[in-house]
């Protein structure tokens, strides 16, 4: 037995100490390598949460990462690198494309990529006016087997699937045709004279895939086709109320279709399918018209956001008209209204505004295109189909949600910097719906039923995570994409996988 002296105790001190940092390291690498999570503690009307980040990845552009419609896969792109992770950000299948990937979607059966590339970049030659964009093709089940599409002399200037997943639909510039083409027998058909060409707008499915609504301009009119996706051959034609068509919707139930003009008239038309015009809307002339519109989840209600600040929601049944309006001061009863409140360190919250409320508006530049005015975007939950938000673009700071069903607001949002994406959860959790939106800043922000939340994002060697876009999984409720200009990564809400909502 050696006698106990104080060297002898300082030297056990030190031995322990230095056990301790080691095992304190060892545990702090292996959780670094094994999870690459960033915890950040939540605080709002719901209390403390546990948020996890994953490590940061690049990308080259926030619209271009998208979740497949299973949510088991994961799409990004880094120039002309597609890459495919699982749910857990492991890669699993890595694609080269030619050139510059400008556009990817994926199949509906989550089988395929659909990727645009050209647009390197490099200067053409004044002699070079052929667009040359084509479409690549990747098989998730098969990395041997590639597709490409080429319209030639004519130039793609979009594409897209059917929604059977084994058709492909690519657009000419200048509206001159829309081609389906087979990834089965390697047909294709020539459908002429689409009105748009650059996106999928004016073109809409059934939702069992069955017909295939386009938009068409003839002598001055605008025209509504249906063709049968089987054979692609079109079944009937009819003329539609519109001077200028914007674009065209089945709803949810495809038992009508729905049209709605431009910006520079207000005119919503409801038509059945055999072209009977069953409604028409158009509440004012000669002032700026329709900005956005979509069916709510059951098809009970079209809502539809004007230049005018107003959201006016008709119904399925009688196809009556009624309007809310984006007041300039809200009350606090029985509407509950959140501001956010910036502290110092690392912490953000909202804080309750019990007195009314003015919200913060921008004056719109009316000499431009598009001036920044009315309502610019609205959505409904998917998980709770009687609440609806909407965003007004002159008072770009605040969020608006309603319950369309006890016809109230429901709670107003407000905060620092103008709202850059807003998105519903897909999947309902513990406390059914559920949003995420981002304001281009360093924070993230939650809203439920229950409570708001702010979340403080990771930074990355020493540079600040701005979120640009939010993006939920469509199977999970807990998992949240999120994106800034050149790089994303993944949120975990509550530290399970179950469920830990706001």
């Amino acid at each position: 037995t050696v006698p106990e002296t104080a060297a002898t105790r300082t030297q056990l001190t030190h031995t322990l100490l230095l056990l301790v940092t080691r095992a304190r390291s060892h545990s702090e690498e292996k959780e670094s390598k094994q999870q690459r999570r960033h915890r950040r503690h939540v605080r709002g009307e719901a209390g403390p949460l546990l948020m996890e980040f994953t490590e940061l990845y690049k990308l080259t552009s926030p619209a271009l990462c998208e979740w497949s419609p299973d949510g088991q896969a994961l799409a990004t792109t880094l120039g002309a690198r597609l890459v495919v992770r699982d749910a857990a950000l492991q890669i699993t299948h890595l694609f080269n494309c030619v050139d510059k990937i400008l556009l990817l979607q994926w199949s509906p059966d989550s089988c395929f990529v659909l990727c645009v590339v050209g647009g390197s970049g490099d200067a053409p030659s004044q002699h070079d006016v052929v667009n040359t964009s084509f479409v690549q093709v990747w098989s998730l089940n098969d990395a041997q087997w590639t597709c490409n599409i080429r319209e030639g002399a004519a130039g793609l200037a979009h594409a897209c699937w059917a929604p059977d997943s084994r058709h492909v639909l690519t657009f000419c510039e200048f509206g001159l045709k829309l081609t389906v083409w087979s990834l089965i027998n390697r047909s294709k058909t020539c459908i002429k004279f689409p009105k748009f060409s650059t996106s999928a707008q004016g073109l809409d499915f059934t939702k069992d895939g069955t017909y295939m609504a386009m938009a068409v301009r003839r002598q001055l009119h605008d025209y509504i086709r249906l063709y049968n996706c089987t054979a692609w051959q079109m079944v009937k034609e009819f003329r539609v109320c519109t001077q200028d068509l914007r674009d065209v919707k089945f709803s949810p139930d495809d038992s009508v279709i729905c049209v709605w003009g431009s910006s520079l008239e207000y005119t919503v038309g409801i038509y059945s399918l055999d072209g009977r015009e069953l409604a028409q809307v158009s509440p004012y002339k000669e002032a700026l018209g329709v900005k956005c519109a979509q069916w709510s989840p059951q098809g009970s209600y079209l809502a539809v956001g004007g230049y005018d600040q107003k959201i006016r929601l008709i119904t399925e049944n009688t196809w009556e008209c009624a309007e809310v309006a984006h007041p300039l001061v809200v009350q606090s009863d029985p509407t509950v209204i959140y501001q956010e409140a910036g502290l110092p360190c690392d912490t953000q919250r909202y804080n309750v505004i019990t007195s009314p409320f003015t919200v913060d508006t921008t004056k719109p530049n009316l000499d431009q295109h598009n001036p920044k005015l009315g309502v610019g975007c609205l959505a409904w939950s998917p998980v709770a189909p009687q609440l609806l938000f909407s965003v007004n673009d002159n008072m770009p700071n605040t969020l608006w949600i309603w319950d369309v069903e006890q016809a109230s607001l429901t709670a107003v949002l407000s905060h620092k910097n103008p709202i850059k994406d807003v998105a519903w959860s897909t999947a309902a959790g513990s406390e059914g719906a559920a949003l995420a939106l981002c304001t281009g800043s360093d924070t993230l922000y939650f809203w439920s039923p229950g409570g708001c939340s702010c979340v403080k994002l990771p930074h990355d060697e020493g540079t600040s995570f701005h979120g640009q876009r939010v993006l939920w999984n469509p199977a999970r409720s807990d998992l949240l994409l999120l994106a800034d200009k050149e790089r994303f990564c993944c949120c975990f809400r509550g530290g399970d996988s179950g469920a830990g909502d706001v």
